[in-house]
């Protein structure tokens, strides 16, 4: 096996409208990202949009595209994929 040494270099921000994404995951194919928030008393009333995932599409140059898919749910920790 060969190891390869890689490097991850910032490219840009792409807003969840949230004050706390606390969990990232990419879709098996690498199509979407998706965002899991929960604000948790974080930041100013006003600004909350709590417990979501926000859905982004990983365009052909690597950058994050917001999709408009929102989904309200209750305080999302984690996101997991599975075959079935």
């Amino acid at each position: 096996m060969r190891a390869c040494l890689a490097t991850l270099t910032p490219m840009g921000w792409a807003p969840t409208n949230a004050n706390s994404p606390r969990f990232f995951g990419l879709d098996p194919a690498a199509k979407y990202l998706y965002a899991a928030t929960a604000d948790e008393d974080f930041g100013p009333p006003g600004e909350k949009s709590t417990d979501t995932i926000v859905q982004f599409s990983v365009e052909a140059d690597g950058s994050l595209k917001p999709t408009g898919q929102v989904i309200k749910t209750s305080s999302p920790c984690s996101i997991v994929f599975a075959n079935i």
